[in-house]
């Protein structure tokens, strides 16, 4: 008896339930292959392959218990800024009046004086008027005064201070300067007068000294000092070194 085939709906044969092409069958290995090569190759690289750097885990220091606490800053007190503002304000007014003396004895035209002799002039006519050596003293006394009140500074005020003391002891050594050549121009006007220095000008001189001279001492030995005391770094402890056995 002939059995007779019945046609697939598609062209190919007859096919069994179940059963894939070879085609697919080809394909399908060929993707499990390139699957594997794509895997070892990976696995290859892995080691010499840069990791990035936002894979790391960060740790916040703010919530690190192994961290120890931050203390805030300690406030400063206001009478402190107001005494290195006083103390710069009246080393700047000191200042201002040094050089305008000394614009002054550069001003003077006098054949028969020199020129130092012209400043120290300038500075016989003034330094007494106003106090400046005075006025130097107290500008360093209230600079240091928050230190030795224990009180506490920041680094502006600090900064503050030091330029303040520097001014002082820079124009503290043009008055001494100055007072000598004062000294020195009274007695060379009093040769070119014809006169004799009598013991009464010299006991004025020496009471314009004492006031100008020495004050204006006074305060360049008390802003190097203040200086000194003041921005002194602290002698590093050596630490105690255990013989090895």
């Amino acid at each position: 008896r002939r059995m007779v085939r019945s046609r697939p709906k598609r062209r190919g044969g007859l096919r069994k339930p179940g059963v894939t092409r070879p085609s697919r069958r080809v394909s399908m290995a060929n993707a499990r292959a390139m699957a594997l090569k794509c895997t070892a190759v990976a696995g290859s690289i892995l080691p010499i392959m840069a990791m990035r750097c936002d894979t790391q885990t960060v740790t916040d220091p703010s919530h690190d218990p192994d961290a120890l606490p931050v203390e805030p800053a300690p406030a400063t007190n206001p009478l402190v800024g107001l005494l290195s503002w006083c103390g710069l304000a009246l080393a700047i007014l000191a200042s201002l009046e040094v050089v305008a003396i000394v614009a002054q004895g550069v001003a003077i035209k006098q054949a028969n004086l020199g020129s130092l002799y012209r400043l120290g002039y300038a500075f016989l006519t003034n330094l007494d008027a106003v106090p400046l050596g005075l006025i130097l003293v107290v500008a360093v006394v209230l600079v240091v005064l928050p230190k030795v009140a224990g009180q506490v500074t920041d680094e502006a005020q600090d900064r503050q201070a030091a330029f303040t003391l520097g001014l002082v002891g820079a124009f503290a050594l043009l008055i001494v300067i100055g007072s000598i050549l004062a000294v020195a121009s009274r007695i060379r006007v009093d040769h070119l007068r014809h006169a004799a220095v009598t013991s009464l000008t010299w006991r004025v001189l020496i009471s314009y000294l004492i006031r100008n001279l020495g004050t204006a001492l006074v305060a360049l030995v008390a802003a190097g000092l203040a200086l000194r005391s003041r921005f002194e770094r602290p002698t590093p402890i050596a630490e105690a070194v255990t013989p090895s056995p």
